[in-house]
């Protein structure tokens, strides 16, 4: 698969707990960044992660179970910190966070890039963490890892509407079948995600619609419409590593897009 990224140096200082780059990551209106982060392959410390984040997320870390999702929980969001720290150029640690009505977090008013306003969104799925920023409207991102020995059908009415399955069932290998239900998975979760409702709303109340004409040509890249309370939002899919399924929406067309992973 074409690698797509472009590696951004993300340097952890244990004695200044600061970022990044010294330069500030430039964002460009209707432009989106999509980064990744490989669990796998990050040399940080968690006891060094841990400096950069608020008493508030390392309390909601003690409280999972294991210390492999303890450990996710303190990475993506550290990491999550040291990113947004590089488009406002300030300590990581001093970011402050507000929370929508159904959890969905923001930047508090005052962290901001050049009097404009980052969005982001982030979501995580086996040992990959996908973060997605862009400017003055809202974004959503997800990521799922593929199970290729899936029984999607068992699932499908929780997820599909009856026309998309149909569609899924005219494919002839079990394997397109699976990997054309996680595109449309994660379509559906960017989407509502974006609009910051969660699950408060039925994926298999949605339903998406494959176009053809993809303005980023990229392989592997699909694009989708969902209609929903008479709006229309254009869902891009994509493959962002062997194996995972992704996609990224926001609520204006997209001229621009940007890959980047980090060097850690």
């Amino acid at each position: 698969m074409k690698n797509l990224f472009n590696p951004i140096s993300i340097c952890f200082s244990t004695r200044y707990q600061s970022g990044l780059l010294n330069n500030r990551l430039s964002l460009k209106n209707n432009e989106v960044h999509i980064w990744l982060l490989e669990i796998e392959k990050i040399k940080s410390s968690l006891s060094d992660i841990s400096l950069i984040l608020s008493f508030n997320e390392i309390e909601k870390a003690k409280k999972f179970r294991t210390f492999t999702l303890q450990r996710l929980f303190c990475l993506s969001h550290g990491y999550l910190r040291l990113i947004l720290s590089s488009y406002l150029l300030c300590l990581p640690q001093r970011i402050e966070f507000k929370y929508g009505q159904y959890g969905k977090p923001y930047l508090k008013d005052n962290f901001q890039a050049n009097n404009q306003t980052i969005y982001f969104n982030m979501s995580h799925s086996h040992n990959a963490v996908l973060y997605g920023i862009y400017l003055n409207s809202e974004i959503g991102v997800d990521l799922e890892y593929i199970q290729q020995d899936l029984d999607w059908q068992e699932i499908a009415n929780l997820v599909l509407t009856q026309k998309e399955k149909k569609k899924i069932l005219l494919l002839p290998k079990k394997s397109a079948q699976i990997k054309e239900f996680y595109r449309i998975w994660t379509c559906k979760e960017a989407f509502l995600k974006a609009r910051g409702t969660g699950l408060n709303i039925s994926p298999s109340s949605i339903e998406t619609n494959y176009l053809p004409n993809y303005c980023f040509h990229h392989s592997g890249f699909r694009k989708y419409m969902i209609n929903f309370l008479n709006l229309n939002s254009s869902i891009h899919s994509f493959e962002i590593l062997p194996n995972y399924m992704s996609a990224f929406v926001v609520s204006e067309e997209a001229k621009a897009l940007k890959f980047f992973n980090t060097i850690y």
